[in-house]
């Protein structure tokens, strides 16, 4: 460098600045390769972007249930969701967990395209439950679900039909003396935001007129500003800032990080992610109001055993490329049970979930597969119950009641 700068005779200030040019190139390459040396860690990035969670080896360590910091003795609300499609084994689990389980909501209605909610139960297991919640003080709070967007936009813009809904709704709350309801509309046009709102406070102020609860069931988000690939459009609308104005409670769907529709393996809600989700809502949120969803469901993807490529875990849902039919398959804790109990394989642990490894001859054609079973077991379940204790949030609500075993026992 010396020989250098003398044969050229450079100013000193051109020196200088040389030097510093020659300085800054190093410690560039030297920090490049500390980046990438270092992917296999989990990584947060600011709020402007994405917000991801980075390839992580799993791990057959057991993980830890109870943080030091947490508050055990914060009491919670306890919920379960029952889908009509399910309607015994989810009565027959809130049977077993009736001193557990504080309030309840059947998925009993969807909507019609004049308005009005169409009941989707039998009135004998409507009956029975009715009974059940009655003898163990459990509040009961039917779900309305909706996931036409195009239905929702005709009601939203018809004042009439919008009218007709609301009433419909308070109608039904009163008469069948439920304590409240719960709004599970997961799909809603960014055109239609202004409407939606007018109808929660429209909504809200009728039920609040009965003394009636208001839950608004919610898509999970992370961050303002993150491009998200799945329901955009919902994310926007649902405005938790402007939701918890009208609504008693919000209930955060924290899972389903990768979708059934996706190519590869990879976690239904990862204990980070989870958090990243709670902390961002609690900036929206008062905490009394934000009950935390818990899935107790498992998603298995099966693949030609000679399919190196499609066997890899994805840890980061955004590299985790979606197709238009789904190879998933999706499962109870029992069908769980039965899978660990008739098959050998390998099981890994990854952010309170399990992944477990194994392989099958596929009867309908006759190949050999190998099939990755992501599940969540008892610990997972109190790791996210920890987490909801930590930020002392009004509850836990599980999707769904039914066939889940001992998943809710000795919690």
């Amino acid at each position: 460098m010396k020989k250098f700068l003398n044969k050229y005779k450079l100013r000193p200030i051109w020196k200088a600045c040389l030097i510093f040019i020659l300085i800054f190139l190093v410690y560039t390459i030297f920090m490049s390769y500390l980046e990438n040396s270092n992917v296999n860690t989990i990584t947060s990035k600011p709020e402007t972007d994405e917000q991801n969670i980075v390839n992580e080896t799993p791990s057959n360590e057991p993980e830890d249930v109870v943080d030091k910091n947490i508050d055990l003795n914060h009491e919670l609300t306890y919920v379960g969701w029952i889908p009509d499609w399910a309607s015994e084994s989810g009565y027959e689990s809130l049977q077993l967990n009736s001193q557990l389980i504080n309030q309840v909501s059947p998925v009993w209605y969807k909507v019609n395209e004049d308005g009005t909610i169409q009941s989707t139960y039998e009135e004998k297991n409507q009956k029975l439950l009715f009974d059940l919640v009655n003898e163990n003080n459990i509040e009961l709070i039917p779900s309305i679900i909706m996931f036409d967007h195009e239905l929702f936009s005709e009601v939203l813009n018809d004042e009439r039909k919008l009218e007709i809904h609301i009433k419909n709704i308070v109608d039904e709350v009163v008469e069948q003396n439920y304590h409240g309801i719960d709004l599970d509309y997961e799909s809603t046009q960014l055109d239609d935001k202004d409407k939606y709102f007018e109808f929660l406070e429209l909504l809200s102020f009728a039920l609040h007129a009965q003394d009636k609860i208001l839950s608004v069931s919610v898509v999970p988000k992370w961050g303002d500003n993150i491009s998200y690939s799945y329901l955009p459009e919902t994310r926007q609308v649902q405005d938790w800032n402007m939701i918890k104005d009208y609504a008693d409670y919000i209930r955060i769907m924290a899972y389903d990080y990768t979708y059934t529709n996706a190519k590869y393996p990879g976690p239904i809600a990862p204990l980070e992610w989870v958090e990243q989700i709670v902390e961002y809502g609690l900036g929206k949120i008062p905490k009394e109001k934000i009950i935390l969803g818990i899935h107790l469901y498992s998603y298995e993807w099966s693949y030609k055993k000679d399919n190196r490529k499609s066997q890899e875990i994805i840890f980061d849902a955004d590299l985790n490329e979606g197709i238009e039919d789904s190879i998933t398959k999706s499962y109870t804790y029992a069908e769980v049970l039965n899978i660990l109990d008739e098959y050998k394989g390998k099981t890994e642990s990854y952010q309170g979930e399990k992944f477990f490894t194994y392989t099958t001859q596929n009867e309908d054609t006759d190949s050999t597969e190998t099939r990755i079973l992501v599940y969540i077991d008892q610990n997972g379940i109190k790791q996210r119950i920890n987490i909801a204790k930590q930020y002392k949030l009004k509850g836990v609500a599980f999707w769904r009641l039914g066939d889940e075993k001992n998943l809710l026992q000795e919690i």
